[in-house]
């Protein structure tokens, strides 16, 4: 049951309860009338007699508290018993964004000439505003128009080309479809935020100079998070529990393609 649900359900319990309660209200306020119109101060107004008051007016005032009785204790149950499965939901929804939102953020932005129509900024308004490039240097992202999650994120060579000067830089670029093998998540974020010295990664945390904030850095780390070689890692064969002989060789290229490789390459 969600929110929406739930609203749906208190109006209908707590809407008839208001419309009695102004029933009551308007009942109880007819015998005052006369007084009212008269100017007399409400200490010396006649009071009902005991068999009013202990009468038809007590059981109005007993019936309505037995039915705000009623109202409060179906309320609450039909609020508190799905509110751990709504919760679960909006927890699951809100990881599903927050990597749809990283994907976006690791691709490069779309490029889209100034004269073109107003429809193409709007269809790529979210990749434009978050996209900050990340994938020009470590692989395609799984973003809108993307690659598939098992080939997202796979490093490769890239280069500069300094609008100045024209000089151009080579360099290497490592893959993050397995960093979780490698690192924790807190190193990860932390070499986010402040970057590696003496490489091409710079700060990106914005309180070290870079554009992006901790919420989208941790967006691209879930993003990071959910690809497949960060997920698990690669199975060692059981037969390479205890090699000997000829296995030694096969069984340790094996163990280096699953343990080693993701650090000192394959």
């Amino acid at each position: 049951m969600d929110t929406g649900q739930i609203l749906l359900v208190a109006l209908a319990v707590l809407v008839p309860a208001a419309l009695l309660w102004g029933v009551f209200l308007m009942r109880s306020g007819r015998t005052r009338k006369p007084s009212i119109m008269l100017g007399i101060p409400h200490a010396m107004r006649p009071a009902q007699p005991d068999e009013k008051l202990e009468g038809p007016r007590l059981e109005r005032i007993m019936i309505f508290g037995l039915i705000s009785t009623l109202a409060v204790a179906i309320f609450i149950p039909v609020y508190w018993l799905p509110e751990s499965q709504r919760q679960a939901s909006f927890t699951k929804r809100f990881e599903e964004e927050s990597v749809e939102r990283g994907a976006l953020i690791f691709a490069v932005p779309p490029e889209i000439p100034e004269d073109a129509d107003a429809s193409a900024f709007r269809a790529n308004e979210h990749a434009l505003a978050l996209g900050q490039g990340c994938a020009q240097c470590h692989g395609a992202s799984t973003g809108e128009g993307g690659v598939p999650p098992s080939q997202a994120a796979g490093g490769g060579q890239s280069t500069f080309v300094d609008p100045e000067t024209g000089a151009s830089v080579s360099y290497q670029a490592p893959p993050l479809q397995n960093v979780f093998q490698r690192w924790d998540e807190e190193v990860i974020k932390f070499t986010i935020e402040r970057g590696r010295p003496g490489t091409d990664m710079p700060a990106w945390g914005v309180e070290y100079g870079g554009p992006m904030t901790e919420q989208m850095i941790d967006d691209v780390i879930a993003w990071l998070a959910s690809l497949p070689g960060n997920q698990e890692a690669p199975a060692i064969p059981k037969s390479c529990a205890n090699p000997k002989g000829d296995a030694l060789v096969s069984c340790g290229g094996k163990i280096f393609e699953a343990r080693c490789a993701v650090c000192h390459g394959a």
